[in-house]
């Protein structure tokens, strides 16, 4: 789909992703005030398209962005610099807790309020040449845009101080070591990458994937048992929810595409079969088989009784034998009854 140009940025619609696109490398991308709205209106128009299943920010050129623009900021008085700062709060907060999922690609060098912008993303894939500063004090500033909070919550605070204390710059390396990206690429495929990281991302639930994201949020500002009540809040609400109903049928129908979405997260190679009787079978008689390519196979039990109205859960909870690992790439060949897998 040809996209669609603002003055600031571009937007195209396709596969269910939303794709903004900084698009003035000829003044670094800056996230000037305009910017800023033009991305605000894009968002709020988008934030109830049901179309819409996951968003990618990306930008043009050699920069992701540099930041604000520095020859506003000096011309702002104290009321208007009250004012500028509340908006890029209120502007990064909204991205923050933008009800999709918001996956940025970047390119380049990302620095101040380009920086700051990444921190409210929900997951970052980086080119191998991009560059992360947070450089404020270069400028005689200090971060304006949640980089003196953010930052520290996610690599830790004597990390996020050498950052912001010397205005250096981190390579996209150091940046995968630290937590501050999910996935480093070369350049040329960044965003076949980030589009893949998208597209896996969208065909998930959109209530899942939205209350998924509070509950994460939340894990910032709340303490340890406010999050898990929260939590619990958020999961009984999912539990008595159509998709969870939906599975559920699919369950008892035994519709295998569904089955394989809602329990194998559509992995790639992953496959469920439904053997034996009736699958309503107690936690203590259930198990999933999951088989790896090195022909072993480990067995997962059953958290939850699959009732009526409930979605089936299968977590990795325990495993037979054959020691612990992640299961990423396994294929579930079966759910049955196992005695032997306690």
């Amino acid at each position: 789909m040809v996209p669609k140009a603002k003055a600031n940025i571009e937007v195209q619609e396709s596969n269910a992703i939303l794709t903004i696109t900084l698009s003035r490398p000829d003044r670094l991308n800056i996230l000037d005030l305009e910017t800023r709205k033009e991305i605000l209106r894009v968002l709020e128009t988008y934030e109830s398209n049901r179309e819409i299943r996951c968003l990618l920010l990306t930008a043009r050129g050699e920069v992701f962005s540099a930041g604000a623009d520095i020859r506003y900021l000096l011309s702002l008085d104290d009321k208007t610099s009250r004012e500028y700062a509340l908006f890029v709060r209120s502007f990064l907060t909204y991205v923050e807790s933008y009800p999709k999922p918001v996956v940025g690609a970047v390119n380049g060098t990302a620095v101040g309020g380009g920086l700051e912008l990444l921190l409210v993303l929900d997951m970052v894939v980086a080119s191998s040449e991009a560059r992360f500063g947070q450089t404020e004090l270069n400028v005689g500033l200090i971060p304006g845009g949640g980089g003196s909070q953010r930052l520290p919550r996610l690599i830790g605070v004597r990390k996020a101080k050498e950052m912001i204390y010397t205005g250096g710059l981190l390579s996209a390396e150091e940046a995968l070591r630290l937590g501050l990206v999910n996935i480093v690429v070369e350049k040329e495929r960044l965003m076949e990458e980030a589009l893949s990281v998208c597209e896996r991302v969208r065909s998930k639930s959109p209530m899942a994937l939205k209350l998924a994201k509070r509950a994460i949020n939340s894990a910032l500002s709340t303490s340890l048992q406010d999050g898990l009540a929260f939590e619990s809040e958020l999961y009984s609400k999912i539990l008595s929810s159509r998709d969870a109903k939906g599975l559920g049928h699919s369950w008892r129908s035994g519709n295998r595409s569904t089955l394989e979405m809602g329990l194998a997260n559509r992995s790639r190679g992953a496959t469920l079969t439904v053997l034996g009787s009736d699958p309503r079978r107690s936690v203590k008689e259930s198990a999933v088989r999951v088989s790896r390519d090195d022909g072993r196979y480990l067995l997962v039990q059953s958290l939850y009784e699959v009732l009526d109205h409930r979605e089936v859960h299968v977590p990795r909870l325990g495993i037979c034998n054959y020691g612990r690992g992640a299961n990423r790439g396994f294929r579930i060949d079966q759910w049955s009854a196992e005695e032997n897998c306690h």
